[in-house]
């Protein structure tokens, strides 16, 4: 683990963008710092990957956590294939964003060549969304482990701000 601090608060695309191009490495795992893995996350996502040369990222089902880490639930996609191309990641991300939660690992060429996160957006929503669409935009599939590899905490939403966040994703694509 190596820690680095910013001299500046660059905001979150630009920093992620720092972040995912420093490893020198062909996948590159994107972890929010309040959610967790399952031990096998690596070994699955990347043999599919694998598999599947022409895909840019691969995501699972999910364990949804509360704000205790207690699972809760599991979060599960509706999808049949293991692979989905690039025409058809975009056309299915036009109705949304296609993954259980965004604990997603990349491969570090799809990421270099979709520029990784928007640094010039003037909106701070749904960036992980966007790159994914480029990625698609740029060639690259996805591939999906029907199976929870991940944790994803979901916080206590008493002031109603998901519903808004989310209409302003959906605005913003």
């Amino acid at each position: 683990v190596h820690y680095f601090r910013q001299p500046k608060n660059l905001g979150i695309s630009r920093n992620f963008s720092w972040v995912l191009a420093q490893p020198q490495t062909d996948f590159v795992v994107r972890l929010d710092s309040d959610d967790r893995l399952e031990t096998d996350y690596v070994e699955v996502l990347t043999t599919l990957m694998t598999k599947y040369p022409s895909a840019g990222f691969a995501h699972s089902d999910v364990f949804e956590m509360d704000g205790n880490g207690r699972r809760t639930r599991v979060r599960r996609l509706a999808r049949l294939s293991e692979f989905e191309s690039a025409d058809e990641a975009l056309r299915r991300s036009a109705s949304g964003f296609r993954v259980s939660a965004d604990c997603l690992l990349y491969r570090a060429s799809g990421l270099a060549q979709a520029q990784y996160y928007l640094p010039t957006a003037d909106w701070c929503a749904c960036e992980d969304w966007n790159l994914c669409i480029r990625i698609a935009a740029n060639g690259w599939g996805n591939v999906y482990a029907p199976r929870p590899l991940a944790n994803y905490r979901k916080w206590n939403d008493a002031l109603g701000t998901r519903a808004a966040r989310k209409m302003e994703e959906i605005t913003n694509i």
